[in-house]
């Protein structure tokens, strides 16, 4: 394992300042957290890149994005090898979500874990592990963004990687007890960062979500609903989506089909980063079932996205083949 020298907290603090987005003094409290969590952590192949600048538009001010790599990931331009076939997918892509992040996300994540889940992050060995392997990266902060959302969360009652079936060794991300409320109420998380959206945003591709069965007639193992077993009295089944094109009616209508035909996902919560033109935030409830007090719930105590989660960049590079060029210039 090859780990990086890990920036100073000055290094860090000029690479927030960059975006423009926190004050000085949240610029400071956040580059001394991240500073000693990367001493700490050790995350393989960390490095702080270039800041990248791109021009105001007709539409909207100058964005400046400073972003870090974390080791080698299975995305890369690099797969790319014959310009005159491209595969269309996100594993001959790059970018951030896909093999960079943004510094100021890692630096929202790390404050939110210091303040949710300050024993979770700083002791639990499976999740510190996660946090530093390439492959697992993004994944994990993504289920630390996702506990976030949820009012009334308390360590103390909170389980990662929970098994709900007694035939199945599939695990759910969280199981976490509610404060706050009338009666305890217990809620299943299972949280899913859709990588392959990007794939459909750069090629323009339809939107697909889950399914039971594969399109060869095989059983969809990724299905999340196989983790699951119907909830019980005062407990939620929650399926947290990230997904990084726009949400079309397409997607919507693919996603309430899903919670429609099985009884297992109370709710479907989707956040779309890249959505700029409805904010990328959605939920869905089952149409047919009657579970008007799991619906209150969940709608009392969710904390929507915020302005900084708002203002994030998603920026990503795609190959395209000879003939998609020429056409394009042909059309000009």
């Amino acid at each position: 394992m090859i780990v990086a020298a890990v920036p100073s907290e000055n290094e860090l603090a000029r690479a927030l300042e960059i975006t423009n987005y926190l004050s000085k003094e949240g610029v400071q409290r956040r580059a001394c957290l991240l500073h000693q969590d990367l001493v700490r952590l050790e995350i393989e192949g960390f490095r702080l890149l270039p800041p990248q600048v791109y021009p105001a538009g007709r539409m909207r001010p100058e964005i400046r994005v400073a972003e870090y790599e974390f080791g080698p990931v299975a995305f890369s331009l690099e797969n790319a090898k014959d310009p005159a076939s491209v595969r269309r997918t996100v594993e001959e892509m790059a970018g951030t979500a896909i093999n960079r992040e943004d510094i100021l996300y890692l630096s929202q994540i790390c404050e939110m874990a210091h303040r949710l889940i300050p024993t979770l992050w700083a002791n639990d060995s499976k999740l510190i592990q996660d946090v530093k392997l390439p492959s697992k990266h993004l994944d994990t902060l993504n289920e630390v963004w996702w506990l976030g959302r949820w009012g009334g969360l308390n360590e103390e009652f909170l389980e990662r990687e929970v098994t709900l079936l007694s035939s199945s060794e599939k695990t759910v991300d969280w199981r976490f007890e509610l404060l706050g409320t009338d009666r305890k109420w217990n809620i299943n998380l299972e949280v899913k960062r859709i990588i392959s959206s990007l794939g459909a945003r750069a090629y323009k591709k339809n939107h697909h979500f889950y399914t039971t069965f594969r399109a060869d007639g095989s059983v969809n193992r990724d299905d999340p609903r196989l983790k699951f077993r119907s909830s019980l009295d005062h407990e939620v089944n929650a399926l947290a989506i990230t997904w990084f094109d726009e949400i079309s009616v397409e997607l919507e209508a693919e996603i309430q089909r899903f919670i429609d035909e099985d009884d297992r996902i109370d709710v479907v919560m989707v956040w779309a980063p890249g959505d700029r033109r409805r904010s990328g935030w959605i939920r869905f409830f089952p149409r047919f079932r009657d579970i008007p007090t799991k619906r209150q719930i969940v709608s009392s105590v969710l904390i929507e996205p915020d302005e900084e989660d708002q203002a994030r960049i998603i920026a990503f590079m795609f190959p395209r083949t000879l003939e998609s060029i020429q056409a394009e210039a042909e059309a000009l």
